[in-house]
């Protein structure tokens, strides 16, 4: 921590590592943060729109939003470990969060000030004040990398870090702390049985020599490779290091498969997980099973009440058989389930089998427009309704693929972890429709793993956005 001379000795020696309270800082941020919101509400109601609204209720509505913002970024850990994020992932949760305080803002706008202006007035204003708010919070986080940018150059704000073991993820870990300074660690050495001559960081002696690192490396942190030492070397050392302020990390040995390992809780007892899975948390989805059931029911309502006759009709002008194509596919967990799409071929032997290809025969002349548009997916909405599909997901396969596929890839399992889509990563990425190429169906598995792994709301949004827009402007992969 920084002392109370701590920010005068560091500008007088730019090379000394300083170390920020940074719970204090992140108490501090925040509460900035809700006197600006205030600020800047005033500002937009009395300055901008020139309304005559009571000071006492523009003050009570502001500071609930402040105190709004403060508990969702709270709630998503928004600025745990902020000085040494990457801007990527700061922004990326920043947005994030952004998201959730706009549909909370509009919520409190419009039932506080709905008896003060009118409705106009209030959407006019809500519009302007997340304007300026998403303008100013960006414009903040700018300036804070920057300041952080500059302090890292010259040696400030980051974390001492001591290596015990050699091993070669531990080695990778080294170099890319020792290289990418962005990312705030200062690598103050290792331990090993012997020095490792690839490694360019100070060598610091055998691991005999660990009983004293605790006088030297004191309010450093220490990781560890599990290979390194036995289970009574590992307890010993930790109970000293915690008696000099040195946190202990630990990194496993198999990190070839895969690099989003996480840490989960069994009762009291802690286990690795070889994937991060957002979806299992039950806040994350509950969020997507609301999303996915309120938005199928208005396209169920709105378009498919009067779009399924239309479409129905014409199916029966040009060939004979049922509207719906309904087939068997996978779902989540390997589940088996009825997927509905609007009949788009002739009635055939081949169709649980074989895929539609470019200028298949068996297309009827409605078939192709509805396969051109993406309309035939549009049924899949009452599998939403079922919980049998979400909107955003893998797409499902048929059960014979599911069979072939999964012989021929080890890693295609992985998608059914979650419910399939209408609309996924892959299809937007370009990877849909006929796979002529091993290559081609590894970049699907690929794209539907990342977004297991990486899902989040705003990712959902994105992806029905492009699947919207490369139905608009037609895809070549469509047929």
């Amino acid at each position: 921590m920084i002392g109370r001379n701590g920010f005068i000795n560091c500008l007088s020696n730019p090379d000394k590592m300083i170390h920020l309270d940074l719970p204090f800082v992140k108490r501090i941020t925040k509460f900035v943060i809700v006197l600006d919101v205030i600020v800047l509400g005033v500002y937009l109601l009395v300055k901008m729109m020139s309304i005559n609204v009571g000071l006492q209720v523009i003050l009570s509505t502001l500071l609930l939003q402040g105190i709004t913002w403060c508990g969702i970024t709270d709630y998503f850990n928004c600025y745990n470990n902020l000085f040494f994020k990457e801007s990527t992932v700061v922004f990326s949760d920043t947005l994030k969060v952004f998201v959730y305080y706009s549909i909370c803002s509009c919520c409190v706008y419009l039932c506080t000030l709905f008896n003060v202006l009118l409705p106009r007035e209030i959407l006019l204003f809500i519009f302007n004040y997340l304007l300026f708010f998403i303008s100013y919070i960006i414009l903040s986080r700018l300036c804070f990398f920057s300041v952080r940018k500059y302090c890292r150059e010259r040696g400030g704000i980051v974390q001492h870090v001591v290596f015990i073991g050699g091993s070669d993820s531990l080695q990778e870990v080294m170099r890319q702390m020792n290289e990418e300074r962005y990312l705030g660690y200062h690598c103050v050495g290792y331990y090993h049985t012997h020095e490792l001559e690839s490694l360019p960081l100070t060598y610091l002696g055998d691991y005999r020599q660990l009983e004293a690192a605790g006088d030297a490396h004191a309010q450093s942190e220490a990781i560890i490779s599990l290979s390194a030492l036995n289970v009574d070397e590992v307890k010993r050392f930790c109970e000293r290091a915690e008696n000099f302020l040195i946190r202990t990390r630990f990194l496993p040995e198999f990190l070839s498969v895969g690099k989003s390992v996480v840490m989960r809780n069994i009762g009291s007892f802690p286990v690795l997980s070889v994937r991060n899975e957002p979806l299992e948390k039950e806040g994350s989805s509950l969020i997507k099973d609301i999303f996915d059931f309120a938005f199928s029911f208005l396209v169920c309502v709105f378009i498919l009440s009067w779009l399924i006759p239309i479409v129905a009709l014409l199916i029966k002008l040009e060939s004979r058989g049922p509207v719906f194509f309904v087939q068997d596919r996978s779902g989540r967990g390997g589940t088996v389930f009825k997927c509905f799409k609007f009949r788009t071929m002739r009635v055939n032997a081949a169709a649980d089998s074989q895929q539609a290809t470019r200028g298949d025969a068996r297309i009827t002349k409605i078939g192709a427009f509805l396969r051109k548009t993406s309309l035939d997916e549009l049924p899949q909405f009452i599998n939403v309704l079922k919980g049998e599909m979400s909107i955003v997901g893998p797409r499902p396969h048929m059960l014979s693929h599911t069979k072939k596929f999964t012989e021929v890839i080890s890693t295609f399992m992985v998608r059914h972890y979650i419910k399939p889509g209408i609309t996924g990563l892959a299809q937007v990425s370009g990877f849909r429709g006929e796979t002529n190429e091993m290559w081609q169906l590894e970049k699907r598995v690929e794209h539907d793993i990342t977004y297991v792994e990486n899902w989040n709301f705003l990712l959902d949004l994105k992806i029905i956005f492009l699947t919207v827009w490369n139905m608009v402007r037609g895809e070549k992969n469509a047929y």
